[in-house]
């Protein structure tokens, strides 16, 4: 998930190029897929870039590049796995979703993130690499670990302070 095609001391921002290559490393061993979610084009040389090494690694069947504002959520629930490698964070809202959904979750180790994430060090693909692999060759033991997290509903906070001040 990459809102747009930022850059962060002179590195993709939200990690695309990594999944790229991810992706090409895993497609020798492991019948994968990626959807990756850019909602704004920012950088129409980038994007472009993005499109050949997809092309170049015959990934077409893949990866595939979502550029349209479609809702995330439905996807990361009927994902095997979510993965966010930012270079820079706040908190990651969708990190916190793919737990609530019972999706393993892998993201860089830039910030606090929701409990039960699986941390790789940033911007360290041998790192991301060999979390992605230890979570395909042992899926079940880490589905059943994000399934047993309990995430606070917040929700019914948020409408009991609505129904005070209404």
């Amino acid at each position: 998930n990459g809102s747009n095609m930022n850059f962060f001391k002179g590195e993709d921002l939200y990690g695309s190029d990594l999944c790229i290559d991810l992706c090409v490393k895993l497609k020798k061993d492991y019948d994968i897929g990626f959807i990756y979610f850019l909602t704004k084009m920012t950088d129409k040389n980038y994007y472009n870039k993005m499109i050949n090494l997809i092309n170049d690694f015959k990934l077409q069947d893949n990866f595939i590049l979502v550029n349209e504002n479609i809702e995330l959520w439905p996807i990361i629930e009927k994902s095997n796995l979510f993965i966010r490698p930012t270079n820079t964070d706040s908190f990651g809202i969708s990190v916190a979703e793919a737990i609530y959904f019972n999706t393993p979750c892998i993201a860089s180790d830039v910030c606090l993130r929701a409990e039960g994430t699986i941390l790789f060090r940033n911007r360290d693909f041998k790192d991301l690499y060999d979390k992605v692999v230890d979570v395909l060759e042992n899926y079940n033991i880490f589905k059943k670990k994000v399934i047993k997290i309990k995430v606070k509903d917040y929700a019914r906070e948020i409408l009991e302070i609505y129904k005070q001040i209404i």
